[in-house]
């Protein structure tokens, strides 16, 4: 059990202390191990251990999930270094900016200097290389404009499914209450 946890701590562990403290986004780690810990790690070890009365090895298990949880954030990726050989024992830091407003789908890896336009959307598994202008969808490895976002996105959700007014109108109300 201690081995499918090592393998997600030491990953999560240098890409979320090493990767993104290097490129000084400490504040996305905070939040990273705040939100597995108290949303997932903390009150599913509470409910296995005292509601279900599931064996230590379990609740052990469970304790630790937080770090599998993490494994399938989305990759900053702040650090590179130089393409020839002679020179890859040096590391240069880009920072990578990412624009108000922006869906990035899951397993997504972005590159040293990217820049992400506001309102942009970056495919599930894309890897940007290259800036993405703002109000485009983009995907691909590596990364590229598919289209922009235009008047079709305001009556269409997915592919052919059309967005009911009356669903906006009820998930409003609800939000207003809430």
């Amino acid at each position: 059990m201690c081995t499918y946890y090592m393998v997600g701590k030491y990953i999560n562990r240098t890409t979320i202390s090493g990767i993104f403290c290097a490129g000084g986004d400490s504040k996305f780690g905070f939040l990273c191990d705040t939100v597995t810990l108290w949303c997932f790690t903390v009150p599913f070890g509470l409910l296995a251990a005292f509601v279900f009365h599931w064996p230590i090895l379990a609740v052990y298990f469970i304790v630790n999930l937080d770090e599998i949880v993490k494994l399938l954030a989305v990759t900053l990726a702040t650090v590179g270094h130089p393409v020839n050989p002679a020179m890859q024992e040096y590391m240069y830091t880009a920072p990578i900016k990412i624009g108000n407003n922006c869906w990035i789908g899951a397993n997504a890896v972005i590159c040293p200097g990217v820049e992400i336009g506001p309102n942009s959307v970056i495919g599930a598994g894309s890897v940007v290389v290259d800036n993405i202008p703002e109000n485009c969808v983009a995907a691909g490895n590596p990364c590229r404009v598919i289209r922009k976002i235009g008047e079709k996105d305001l009556m269409y959700y997915f592919k052919d499914r059309k967005i009911d007014k009356a669903d906006l109108l009820e998930e409003k109300a609800l939000r207003e209450r809430g």
